[in-house]
């Protein structure tokens, strides 16, 4: 993580149980639990040395990489859990992927995640 440029983030995190469809079927969101400041490096997403694969419509332009010691959670409905957040120049960025790269025995333990646009999903 020393060999590269961070940036100064705020990570929102959301409760397991924060949404819920109201009695029309509309989706309501929850609150935010926590708001958490982060330091990490945005890296711009390229499709030609990684294994992630965006959802259908979702160009490269509209995701990052996001690389971090803080540990990052995508959404899991299994689990039960919301995908993070950060603003990145006034645009709201959902947590999409997560490598996690702390069990190996490397100097840089790190969390590798890619962030898509959230109005782009």
């Amino acid at each position: 993580m020393k060999l590269l440029r961070t940036s100064d983030l705020v990570l929102t995190r959301y409760g397991a149980s924060e949404g819920y469809y109201n009695a029309q079927n509309i989706w309501v969101d929850g609150t935010t639990t926590e708001a958490i400041p982060i330091q990490g490096s945005l890296q711009p997403f390229s499709k030609g040395n990684n294994s992630v694969e965006l959802p259908e419509g979702v160009r490269g332009d509209a995701s990052v990489f996001l690389y971090t010691k803080t540990r990052l959670k995508s959404q899991d409905d299994v689990k039960g859990t919301t995908a993070d957040t950060i603003l990145i120049d006034d645009d709201v960025y959902e947590c999409f992927y997560v490598e996690d790269w702390t069990r190996y025995n490397l100097k840089a333990i790190h969390y590798k995640a890619v962030f898509i646009r959230k109005d782009k999903l």
